[in-house]
């Protein structure tokens, strides 16, 4: 299920006000393809594990830790099909949040190179998330999403597979687009059933912890993003939109 409520963030007045700009966008979900959240949660719990203040089971994680939300799947990935106690998912998570902010942040730059593609093409570009919003914010700043004219759309209370297919639609039509005439570039499984239910164009660029998944209906399946020019990946899913 997602969200109960849902709201774009401009960044810094980068609302696009122009009549000219593509009738189409390109989505992405931030914590999933702008930085790696998966491996940030991994290497907590096992930093946790590790200094003894947590038992945990990597088989869990990769059983259910690979949605692109941090934060939906960490209590099935501690409790292990029980109720973890709250203030350690609480602290869990904080600690999670605070490494996708620190100062190792830094933007995916084959990601980084393709919001520079679109933008020159005037399409607008959007970031999903299900990070709480001073984080997500404080992320987007840290990767300077403003220069792309990236915007950032919450989605908040999520429970279950991120993005299901109304946040990419509700996304779509935030910035006054058709979601058939958008596009996303995913890197797990269910953000692309997600997208394709939506009826959006998708390329997978799985990491190392979701390569094994299934990408049926994909545009593209890449090893890395940066394995063809942003020009052709545009191409790949704007062509006849």
């Amino acid at each position: 299920m997602v969200a109960k409520t849902e709201s774009k963030v401009v960044l810094n007045g980068t609302e696009d006000e122009n009549e000219s700009a593509a009738p189409f966008a390109l989505l992405f979900v931030l914590e999933d393809l702008a930085v790696n959240g998966r491996k940030a949660m991994l290497e907590v719990l096992r930093s946790e594990a590790k200094g003894g203040k947590k038992r945990f089971d990597d088989r869990l994680f990769f059983r259910s830790g690979l949605s692109g939300s941090p934060a939906a799947c960490l209590p099935t990935v501690l409790g292990g099909g029980e109720e973890p106690d709250r203030e350690v998912l609480q602290d869990i998570q904080q600690q999670i949040f605070d490494r996708l902010v620190s100062d190792k942040a830094r933007l995916n730059p084959a990601l980084g190179s393709l919001l520079k593609a679109a933008a020159e093409r005037k399409i607008p570009t959007l970031a999903l998330t299900s990070l709480p919003e001073e984080t997500a914010g404080a992320l987007a700043s840290r990767l300077r999403l403003e220069g792309f004219g990236t915007q950032l759309f919450m989605v908040k209370d999520v429970a279950g597979d991120f993005p299901a297919p109304d946040a990419w639609v509700k996304a779509a039509r935030s910035l006054q687009r058709r979601p058939r005439a958008c596009g996303a570039v995913v890197a797990n499984a269910r953000a692309s059933r997600g997208a394709i239910m939506a009826g959006m164009r998708f390329i997978a660029v799985p990491d190392e912890f979701t390569s094994f998944e299934d990408y049926g209906g994909a545009t593209m399946i890449l090893d890395a993003l940066d394995a063809v020019s942003p020009a052709e990946l545009l191409r790949a899913l704007f062509q006849e939109r």
